[in-house]
């Protein structure tokens, strides 16, 4: 939950919403992931790496399958195509993130 803060403008109309605690609700899930990340290891990032590449690859074969060979991002795709080749870039920068995390540590 945010703990929110109405400010009002100086005549007293109107204002605007502050988050007051912004760095608890940044900073603890940024900790709990780097967590995560430390713990799979170098094997499990590349694990999601290739996982994300698939997805990643999956839907830029659509794209080759509907004639469109050259294409950057994915404002082309299909709408399930198109969550596809976020989740894969997602995981492949988690995957790249524990592989940063999981050797650092190893150390």
């Amino acid at each position: 939950m945010s703990i929110w803060l109405r400010k009002k403008k100086e005549d007293g109309s109107g204002g605007t919403d502050i988050l007051l605690l912004p760095l608890v609700e940044l900073m603890l899930p940024s900790v709990l992931l780097i967590g995560m990340l430390i713990t799979i290891g170098p094997r499990g990032a590349l694990l999601l790496s290739c996982l994300g590449f698939i997805f990643f690859l999956a839907a830029k074969v659509s794209l080759l399958v509907d004639g469109i060979y050259i294409s950057w991002g994915s404002k082309s795709m299909s709408r399930s195509f198109r969550a596809s080749y976020r989740l894969g870039y997602g995981l492949m920068i988690v995957g790249f993130l524990a592989t940063f995390f999981s050797l650092r540590i190893g150390r």
